[in-house]
């Protein structure tokens, strides 16, 4: 899940710098590996509406991801880049330790 969660993050800021892409229905977060159907209501959504509503559109998204990026780095610190699960919870001899392990006791193990 931790490349998952550092994929989202590198969009979340990718598109609160341009969200050109975004605005446009070039949304690829995860690659092939999630698929998504673009169906009437994708198309609705991201129909162009002319210049200065598609700008308008562009700038609040650009704002969103960009309170959206820090929202997400501040909850997912210990499984992005650099925390302390993120390279812990791929790690097969780990998963065998704490097979047994609750859940919720899996994050107090690792902090130790």
């Amino acid at each position: 899940m931790n490349k998952y969660y550092q994929q989202l993050l590198e969009c979340f800021k990718s598109w609160a710098m341009d969200a050109t892409d975004f605005l446009k229905g070039n949304i690829s977060v995860y690659g092939d590996d999630v698929a998504f159907s673009k169906d009437d209501i994708f198309a609705y959504l991201f129909a162009p509406r002319g210049n200065d509503c598609d700008s308008m559109r562009k700038q609040c998204l650009e704002i969103i991801f960009s309170g959206l990026s820090v929202v997400t780095e501040r909850l997912l610190q210990d499984h992005l880049s650099g925390g302390i699960l993120y390279n812990k919870l791929d790690d097969d001899c780990f998963v065998e330790e704490t097979k047994s392990v609750s859940k919720r006791k899996l994050v107090c193990l690792t902090i130790k």
